[in-house]
């Protein structure tokens, strides 16, 4: 009996002693298997395994196209009033409305008997000076002769002198003057200032005009040069960021069926008009072979797109949004190369954002971005 008993544990415990030592053995080999993987997941393998996995999505680019069409009227690239500086009646007029004339062309004649008349009394007064200073110089010429000879005192002979200079000087003034009522009498006549046309006429043969009269709607003619034309049109503000000087536009005017022009802005008044809102600009063309009128009413369009501040609208979807530095940004990848970019919302919905922001050429956004991606 007592050996039966003996005979179980040793039979027990040469069936358990393998069975602990193949454990044992596995255990260690899986810790042994496990310690290179344990190595590997430092923290550069962790943003290394973060940036590798992420969803893209396209970049798509929106243009503001719109065409935009506002109100026109053509003018003269030169237009004159022409006021009289003399006053006198219109003794002749040489033009009417529609007449063609080049520059410095007499268009009227005043006459002003007041002025001619001066002019003869300034002819007399420098002869009459004339034959005294010859008188005093022959004087002068008499005593420096006897000074010699100490017939005459020497304060006689300085008078003769100061005399003679008094001469010369009331001479110099009398032509002066002379000089003065001479560009007067060029008043009297009405000379066109530039080549043009004549396009208003307010006087008649025999009329008084008065050259002192303060009112500004007295003027004698209105001459427009129309060589070249000048489209102005003002620009709600709202339009303004999309023009600039050299920009290209179309114009068309009322009653011309099927004539185009195509021309450039050439001013810009850079300040917007308190009361109305909007900005002046002018652009010109030739109107050479066209002969077009001024005054013209019309239509000026340009597409918003093809002007050079086009704004150009982005819009990715809204999950591609992040925060980089304090900016809302996404992230876009360009050449394999990952980049923050700092955007300017405009709009967004619960799919998509549109916005503005200096990007170049990226080819893709990443969707969901988190903190492990930075700046490659």
């Amino acid at each position: 009996m007592l050996n039966l008993v003996n005979r179980k544990p040793r039979k027990l415990a040469s069936v358990l002693v393998p069975l602990l030592t193949s454990f044992i053995l596995l255990a260690s080999s899986s810790v042994m298997a496990k310690e290179p993987t344990r190595v590997l997941l430092n923290k550069d393998s962790l943003e290394e395994s973060a940036v590798q996995h992420y969803q893209t999505a396209d970049l798509i680019q929106i243009n503001d196209v719109r065409q935009v069409s506002l109100p026109i009227i053509s003018r003269a690239i030169q237009s004159a009033k022409l006021f009289s500086r003399m006053s006198g009646f219109i003794t002749a007029q040489y033009v009417e409305i529609g007449d063609k004339v080049n520059k410095n062309y007499v268009l009227a004649v005043i006459d002003d008997p007041e002025v001619k008349a001066q002019e003869q009394k300034i002819l007399a007064n420098i002869a009459s000076e004339q034959a005294e200073k010859e008188l005093n110089q022959l004087n002068l010429t008499r005593v420096e002769q006897l000074a010699n000879s100490k017939l005459v005192s020497d304060a006689e002979r300085d008078l003769l002198r100061i005399m003679l200079r008094q001469s010369n000087a009331k001479i110099d003034a009398l032509k002066s003057e002379l000089a003065q009522n001479l560009q007067r009498q060029s008043f009297l006549s009405i000379r066109a200032p530039f080549s043009g046309y004549i396009v208003e006429k307010n006087i008649e043969l025999g009329d008084l005009v008065n050259a002192d009269n303060p009112q500004t709607d007295t003027y004698l003619y209105r001459i427009a040069n129309t060589q070249k034309l000048k489209i102005i049109a003002y620009v709600p503000q709202s339009e303004i960021k999309f023009l600039t000087v050299g920009d290209n536009i179309n114009a068309t005017f009322t009653g011309y069926d099927g004539l185009i022009i195509n021309t450039q802005i050439t001013r810009m008044a850079k300040a917007v008009e308190e009361s109305t809102g909007t900005m002046l600009i002018e652009a010109e063309f030739d109107n050479t072979s066209l002969n077009l009128p001024s005054g013209l009413r019309g239509i000026m369009s340009f597409d918003t797109a093809q002007q050079s501040n086009a704004q150009v609208y982005w819009q990715a979807p809204i999950s591609a949004l992040t925060y980089h530095q304090g900016n809302t940004a996404i992230v876009g990848i360009k050449d394999g190369n990952k980049r923050f970019y700092k955007i300017n919302i405009i709009s967004q919905s619960t799919k998509n954002v549109v916005f503005t922001s200096k990007l170049e050429q990226i080819e893709k956004v990443i969707l969901n971005p988190n903190a492990l991606l930075f700046n490659s």
